[in-house]
């Protein structure tokens, strides 16, 4: 009889250690499966941020947005008032088109950086030039009108992606630097 309850117990640990070997095995199965889906949601979001830019990229390339900002990065003016005067959209409207054309396309890009759809070192590795160089030149303007005209958001856009994107112009020109002392030294 005792026989029979060691046989008993026995196979009640057994059964008990299978229990705990099967369970642990699907935990891990689980965990792999998870890692995989992970990597795999990383993946395509990397590939749908690749095909926006893609996207914005060829904008950024057209004729038409071309002509525009080189328009615009040819205006001078002295401040906030020689600015309307000259490009204001009631005595210039075919400047003032150019000047929304690529205020709106920054002011998008903006947007998808800050919300994350889009990574700034995208637009630092192919565009960075043209938004430093765009704030840089309205920015000024842009302040002064935020204030003239109690219109706090406009351009914020484009000033987020400038903060963005010029930290990493800065890093990469120390980092070239010093990589081309290493090689002339």
């Amino acid at each position: 009889m005792v026989a029979l309850e060691i046989v008993a117990l026995v196979l009640t640990g057994l059964g008990l250690a299978a229990s705990i070997f099967y369970y642990a095995n699907i935990l891990n199965n689980a965990n792999k499966t998870r890692e995989l889906q992970l990597k795999s949601q990383e993946l395509a979001t990397e590939t749908r941020q690749a095909q926006l830019f893609m996207q914005i990229y060829a904008t950024y390339h057209s004729e038409e947005y071309i002509k525009a900002f080189e328009e615009i990065m040819n205006w001078e003016y002295t401040d906030y008032d020689d600015y309307m005067s000259k490009y204001g959209a009631d005595v210039n409207p075919e400047a003032y088109l150019m000047y929304r054309k690529v205020f709106g396309y920054l002011e998008g890009i903006g947007v998808l950086v800050r919300r994350g759809l889009i990574n700034a070192s995208l637009v630092d590795d192919l565009m960075s030039g043209f938004v430093i160089g765009f704030w840089e030149k309205l920015g000024p303007y842009m302040v002064e009108r935020r204030r003239q005209m109690d219109w706090p958001q406009i351009g914020e856009q484009i000033e987020y992606l400038y903060n963005e994107v010029q930290p990493i112009v800065e890093r990469q020109r120390r980092e070239l630097t010093t990589q081309s002392s290493m090689i002339l030294s």
